[in-house]
């Protein structure tokens, strides 16, 4: 209960920015509103909440008192342990230093969403807050990373190297894996024609929707197959089938798309954004395309489960982007309720089903 009124909350206040009208002192004020019903929740939570916290985030935030800023043994990340550090001198507050994590998360992110599209910036707020709150919550190093990375996007587009890979930097300096992100620069910054937009839109519209197939097709094929059933029964049972759950609940999403959006989508058909943004649309279709190849890979290597997170934190970008290019209002709406719709099923399954990195029911610290 505590999670859907945060989160319905949090996409109230993040509507309000939408108004054409709104000034832009008020509406950087309810950008900043929404960022802190989540940070607050995340905060007052008890150590149970997330199998990592008890993990090295706590262990961490202890140990911070008794070594230097230069010599912090307990944390694999120097930059994580700064952070670290410099939080718990200056607050000495356990709970201030998760709503810090939480803050530099969503905030990061929440700041490239609005960015990204104004107009649906709620939207995609919402879709992350359903399909990846969970895992800020577990994944906190890597998150962080994760959300550095999307928010240095805005230097790849503008093609400003140095802030940009200053951010990979920092990022890198978070967690390790963040150094997949690199490729996105030299996709975001380039240049291209209309007409090579346009069949590169085809191409990567045409790859999604095959790996929506491919996804489903893996699963019978591993039951109809014994053979292949018992080679990859532990895949099935533990990583991969986190895997194919989320690439199934992704691929819903984009099944949606091909229902609703197909001939008005601003990539296949009348052209109702900018050259820029059909541009930027199509390459967050084309980071999706890698997260499903990354997460098919899953059931050779489960390690790439966590390296396919960082091409799928473009869904809300890319289904933001969606909405805004639907001609019709009917349409746009429609779109926004199925996709929320599936994002909801989805947090129930994982998170509340499947219980996946213990984060339900939620638990105060001083309960």
């Amino acid at each position: 209960m505590e999670y859907l009124a945060a989160f319905i909350i949090t996409g109230l206040l993040a509507f309000f920015p939408s108004a054409k009208k709104m000034k832009r002192g008020l509406r950087i004020f309810f950008c900043a509103l929404s960022v802190m019903p989540l940070c607050v929740l995340a905060a007052l939570r008890d150590a149970s909440i997330g199998t990592d916290l008890m993990v090295y985030v706590e262990p961490a935030f202890y140990s911070s008192f008794y070594v230097g800023i230069t010599n912090f043994e307990y944390t694999p990340s120097p930059v994580f342990g700064v952070f670290t550090w410099v939080i718990s001198h200056a607050f000495d507050s356990m709970q201030v230093y998760l709503f810090m994590i939480q803050l530099v998360i969503n905030g990061l992110i929440y700041a490239e969403i609005y960015r990204s599209c104004k107009r649906y910036a709620w939207f995609g707020i919402t879709v992350f807050n359903l399909i990846f709150f969970g895992y800020t919550l577990n994944l906190i190093r890597q998150s962080m990373a994760m959300a550095i990375c999307l928010f240095s996007l805005r230097y790849a587009c503008k093609r400003k190297p140095i802030p940009f890979f200053v951010l990979q930097f920092l990022a890198c300096g978070v967690h390790e894996t963040a150094l997949v992100f690199l490729p996105t620069y030299l996709l975001f910054g380039q240049k291209r024609p209309v007409r090579q937009l346009r069949d590169s839109g085809y191409l990567k519209f045409w790859g999604i929707v095959g790996a929506f197939v491919v996804v489903l097709l893996v699963p019978i094929l591993l039951n109809i197959v014994p053979s292949l059933q018992s080679e990859y029964q532990y895949q099935l049972t533990n990583s991969g089938s986190d895997s194919i759950g989320m690439l199934v609940v992704f691929c819903a999403f984009v099944l949606v798309f091909v229902i609703l959006g197909k001939r008005d989508c601003g990539l296949l058909g009348k052209q109702r954004m900018s050259l820029g943004r059909r541009s930027f649309a199509s390459d967050c279709g084309f980071c999706l395309i890698v997260g499903c190849v990354l997460y098919l890979l899953a059931y050779i290597s489960k390690e790439l489960f966590r390296i396919s997170m960082y091409y799928f934190m473009f869904l809300p970008l890319y289904c933001a982007d969606i909405a805004a290019s639907l001609s019709a209002k009917k349409d746009r709406n429609l779109f926004c309720f199925a996709v929320l719709l599936l994002a909801c099923l989805f947090w129930v399954w994982k998170f509340v089903h499947q219980n996946v990195g213990n984060i339900f029911p939620y638990v105060p610290f001083f309960q």
